[in-house]
Formats: C-alpha cells, sequence, structure tokens
C-alpha cells in the first residue's frame, strides 16, 4: 500500500507540464521506475531467495525433519509462550550450568 501510494503520489512528477517540466518529469520518471523496480523485486523476488537460501542452508535432511516434527515444535513454541519464558534466557542458564559442570569435573569437585 505504501509503495502504490507513493508511486501515485509521483506521477503528478511524471505528468507535469509548464515551468521546469523537463526536470520534473525526469526525476519523476526516476523514482517511479525505482519505486516499481523495487517493489517488484520485493513482492516476487525476495520470498523466492528466502525459499531458496533456507533450503541450501539447512539442507534436505534437516528440513525433512522439521517438517516430519513440525507439529510437536509448534506445540512447544505454544507452552513456551504460555508460559512466558524467554528462550535465549533459558538457553542462556542450561550452558551457564553445562560449563559450571564441566568447570567443576575438571577441577575434581
Amino acid at each position: 500500500m505504501t509503495s502504490m501510494s507513493f508511486i501515485f503520489g509521483v506521477l503528478p512528477l511524471v505528468f507535469a507540464t509548464g515551468a521546469g517540466a523537463e526536470s520534473r518529469n525526469t526525476i519523476g520518471i526516476a523514482v517511479l521506475g525505482g519505486m516499481i523496480a523495487s517493489s517488484t523485486i520485493s513482492i516476487f523476488i525476495v520470498p523466492v531467495l528466502f525459499v531458496l537460501f533456507t533450503r541450501f542452508s539447512y539442507g534436505k535432511k534437516q528440513l525433512q525433519w522439521l517438517q516430519d516434527h513440525h507439529e510437536e515444535l509448534m506445540e512447544k513454541a505454544k507452552k513456551v509462550e504460555e508460559a512466558n519464558i524467554d528462550p535465549e534466557l533459558e538457553y542462556d542458564i542450561a550452558e551457564s550450568r553445562a560449563q559450571n559442570t564441566a568447570d567443576r569435573e575438571r577441577l575434581g569437585h
């Protein structure tokens, strides 16, 4: 919606007449072309690239595992959200505990 309103807002510059119309037309055409190009790229190319990069970065086995366990993962995510748990904080706590345990074992306590 924002891109479309910006494109429609530039149209008076594209179709300007009178004194200084040539410079307005030039700026209007450049901005109009840029907005159409960027909108097209963001609507059609970015989602395709997202899918390609996701497939490339995860690999077939991990993507298949994620698809097979989708319901289970979504259920866990709902529980975390309902309990108002910060997953990053929980991860940091678990890592800290694991590090402390490893340090104790290394020191022989």
